[in-house]
């Protein structure tokens, strides 16, 4: 299913009425007002006066905003076909779950059940190729060990091959050897002769098998002393142990050759076999689980509890795997709403808004900002807070319709003070950044008092420490030493 979400936003052709709109919002109230009075002081001039006054003072940023959908989607069938069934209709409320449409794909129920014997043959042809390559590992190791074994023996011949040729015989050392080679003879002789009565018992039979025994050693003693004659009474030249010494070197080579042979594979088949026909087969089961899928018909059912907002294909219309439906989650409506970049300074989370709807002039709607964009919204030079309100839905009556994209006008609520000490901000005499002084009418003169200032708008200042409702404060010019 091919989903595409909203990000609460809906550009639309109000967001330039939104922005110059914006340009000409952010204000500030205060009340009680004040009431001003002039003194004269004791050098006849002038001083203006107000009396610090118990009151409310808030602090609010105006813009417009527009009402978005919290959560939009928009959904289609992940194959192609014809739309079969549609069971809903623009405006029409849906479940998260129900079966709203059905599509009659392009696959018939024979193709279906041969996709799917090809991707179970393919399974099965992968499995086997992965346990050949192991039982092929495992004869290619008992081979490399045969190998290595046959290449020690030969090494062994060759070095007594070689030692061989390597002899000078004296006289006596060939008349020991054919004395040596004499008496093996009459050994072997004497040993035939033993053997020959028992030679038709059966070969389990014990005494059978131990002059055979016998036998055997004597022709192997006899073999060796013909061996050691003859090479005691030839003549070695050059040339001979020559060939015995390279075929020495040749032995020790192919020993080499096996032994390394036996490293290669002594701890499992290749790494890179064995990942490319598991990968085979992994993508032959992913295959399968794709066919297994397949349908001559599919059901589309709904992701989320919403409203259906727009429909883009007909029954019998041909369908890709765009999406076509589009639903949103209208049961807890957002504001999308945008101020002046001045002020910034009074929009975060969690700040009190005020709403009245161009539809709704006559009712007051209330919220809290959500979500404020990082960076500021930009459009034909015009920059602009952007921000996300959540309504209060107990801040109106129920059943009320809230439909995307009604405008409002909204307030959002910077800084409140309840029953506040205020003067006017002409009192404020600033000694030093962020430390403020009043002068306080004490016995008809002026007092210079410190205090401790809160919210401060344009008219007004909240004085939190300092002075008392009641006192009369200066809002002239008074000079200071």
């Amino acid at each position: 299913m091919h989903k595409k979400k909203s990000l609460f936003r809906r550009k639309g052709f109000w967001i330039m009425a939104i922005i110059l709109g914006v340009l000409g919002t952010g204000g500030y109230y205060a009340y009680p007002m004040f009431t001003a009075t002039e003194v004269e002081a004791a050098d006849d001039t002038p001083v203006q006066t107000a009396v610090a006054r118990q009151g409310d003072l808030v602090i609010f940023a105006s813009g417009s905003g527009t009402i978005v959908a919290p959560a939009e989607i928009s959904i289609g069938f992940d194959e192609s076909g014809v739309l079969a069934e549609l069971s809903l209709g623009v405006g029409d409320w849906v479940e998260a779950g129900q079966a709203i449409a059905v599509l009659k794909t392009y696959n018939s129920e024979e193709e279906i059940a041969l996709a799917i014997s090809n991707a179970e043959i393919a399974i099965l042809n992968a499995q086997i190729t992965l346990d050949e390559i192991y039982e092929t590992w495992e004869t290619d190791v008992a081979s490399a060990l045969q190998a290595v074994a046959n290449s020690q023996q030969a090494v062994e011949d060759a070095e007594v091959a070689f030692r061989r040729t390597g002899l000078t015989a004296s006289q006596s050392t060939i008349d020991t050897e054919y004395a040596d080679m004499i008496l093996a003879q009459d050994a072997l002789e004497k040993a035939e002769e033993n053997f020959e009565p028992v030679s038709n018992r059966p070969e389990d039979n014990l005494e059978r098998a131990r002059l055979q025994s016998e036998l055997s050693a004597a022709q192997q003693a006899y073999d060796n002393a013909v061996a050691n004659y003859n090479a005691a009474i030839s003549t070695s030249d050059d040339t001979e142990q020559a060939i015995a010494e390279a075929d020495l070197a040749l032995a020790n080579a192919q020993i080499a050759d096996a032994q390394r042979a036996y490293e290669r594979i002594k701890n499992g088949p290749d790494p890179d076999e064995i990942t490319l026909a598991e990968a085979q087969l992994e993508n032959a089961q992913l295959q399968l689980v794709l066919d297994q899928q397949m349908r001559a018909y599919l059901d589309l059912h709904a992701p989320i509890d919403g409203t259906v907002l727009e429909i883009t294909a007909d029954v019998g219309e041909a369908l890709g795997t765009n999406a076509f439906i589009t639903l949103a989650d209208l049961s807890q409506p957002l504001l999308e709403v945008y101020l002046d970049e001045t002020d910034l300074d009074k929009v975060a989370v969690g700040f009190e808004v005020e709403i009245i709807f161009d539809a709704f002039p006559n009712d007051l709607f209330q919220g809290r900002i959500i979500e404020v964009d990082p960076t500021l919204f930009e459009s034909s030079n015009v920059t602009a807070v952007r921000a996300l309100v959540s309504l209060d839905p107990d801040s109106f009556a129920k059943p009320v319709t809230l439909p995307i994209g009604l405008n409002a006008s909204v307030d959002v609520v910077g800084g409140r003070a309840e029953d506040a000490v205020l003067v006017p901000v002409e009192a404020l005499r600033e000694l030093s950044p962020g430390e403020f002084a009043v002068f306080v009418m004490v016995d008809g003169e002026p007092e210079l008092r410190i205090v401790e200032v809160g919210l401060v708008d344009f008219t007004s200042a909240e004085i939190i420490s300092g002075v008392a409702a009641g006192e009369i404060v200066t809002t002239g010019i008074v000079e200071t030493e």
